[in-house]
């Protein structure tokens, strides 16, 4: 189906994507301040979603849901935002050093790495934790679900569910559920790990 100029501009406007011939393949343009339609052209196919970020409305989260996996990308939209240097120290301002952290972290659409996480939904390990009440009431709270499986020396396993709308680009998310299992596959603890300022987890022994 072709547009003319007049059409496609109302598409771009409504939030759509539009197709478009280049020297050597096709390729796909979207709104550059729409975040749902960037979404849209950078992951085709797939269910799209767009999160604001913290400190500056020029930054958002992409996430595109499949079957089998979730792909991230952080990337900044129209004028990159004035960025404020770090203190000096280690021990300076807080939240400077926040925003130095930022820097950088938000890319250009075009440039910005993918990241795929798998759900692993079909692993025995994930559905024995899933089968748990707290697990339940998580994963009807958490957006973008993935669980990530490690298999334990002797036997057992270690279940880490992260809902990845609170994993920032640096790659600490904001909390875990962690489910560990013996070896004969029988849950014996869980909660929520600790997470600490410098990223480190706290696990569960």
């Amino acid at each position: 189906m072709s547009l003319s100029i007049n059409e496609a501009a109302a598409l771009l406007k409504a939030g759509g994507i539009v197709a478009f011939p280049t020297e050597t393949v096709y390729g796909l343009g979207a709104n550059a301040l729409d975040a749902t339609a960037v979404a849209k052209a950078k992951f085709p196919g797939a269910i799209v979603s767009a999160l604001p970020q913290p400190f500056s409305p020029r930054r958002w989260a992409l996430f595109a849901a499949r079957s089998d996996s979730i792909d991230v990308a952080y990337v900044g939209l129209g004028a990159p935002p004035v960025e404020i240097a770090p203190p000096p120290s280690p021990g300076g301002n807080r939240f400077l050093q926040v925003l130095a952290r930022l820097r950088g972290s938000y890319p250009a659409p075009g440039v910005a790495p993918v990241e795929t996480f798998p759900r692993n939904e079909n692993d025995p390990a994930v559905r024995t934790a899933d089968a748990s009440r707290e697990v339940e009431i998580w994963r009807a709270f958490a957006r973008f679900p993935v669980a990530g499986v490690e298999r334990l020396p002797g036997g057992g396993a270690r279940v880490t569910l992260t809902d990845l709308r609170f994993r920032g680009p640096w790659g600490s998310p904001a909390f875990e559920y962690e489910v560990l299992l013996d070896a004969a596959g029988r849950r014996r603890a869980a909660g929520f790990v600790r997470l600490f300022v410098t990223g480190e987890t706290k696990h569960r022994k």
